[in-house]
């Protein structure tokens, strides 16, 4: 695997994540937290507490395969805003370690152990895409909802990253 894939899939991840938390921050609170009829999720605010909780634990994870989290949860931000400084700041986080990661290390497997016991291997670079496509997911239903409710948000067209900062 070439770690310019990975370090231009987090530099879509972050842009891509600004788009939402620019709308997240133009949104009340209420609106944000409020439970979406039909959405397995519950609420905007849940699903992009959602997103920043698999980034967190699977970095976390990467510079220790013994790291025992928990993710976040929603109820730990008493604001759009806190969500939005922390979730910045994991992606810086995420950029950092992709931009200092070789290709050796992404083919390297790591072992971790499930909350039941078991254990299960990957190679570092499986879950670096792993994070990044689960963001993608997540940003997707977060876009459904975000429109439903007139929340405006970002493009999230990888391209659109490019179209841009031109």
């Amino acid at each position: 695997m070439d770690p310019s894939t990975i370090q231009a899939m987090f530099l879509f991840n972050t842009w891509a994540n600004e788009s939402l938390r620019e709308g997240l921050l133009s949104a009340d609170d209420q609106l944000l937290r409020a439970p979406i009829e039909g959405f397995w999720f519950g609420s905007i605010f849940f699903i992009l507490t959602h997103i920043l909780g698999g980034e967190t634990i699977w970095l976390a994870r990467l510079h220790d395969p013994d790291a025992q989290l928990r993710a976040p949860s929603m109820d730990e931000f008493a604001s759009a805003e806190g969500l939005a400084d922390a979730w910045a700041k994991k992606d810086a986080e995420w950029e950092e370690w992709a931009n200092g990661v070789s290709a050796a290390d992404l083919a390297t497997s790591q072992t971790w152990r499930r909350r039941d016991g078991g254990s299960y291997s990957l190679q570092r670079g499986q879950i670096a895409m792993q994070i990044a496509f689960h963001g993608t997911e997540h940003r997707g239903h977060a876009t459904v909802a975000m429109t439903q409710l007139g929340i405006r948000h970002g493009p999230q067209d990888f391209i659109d990253q490019f179209r841009s900062r031109a």
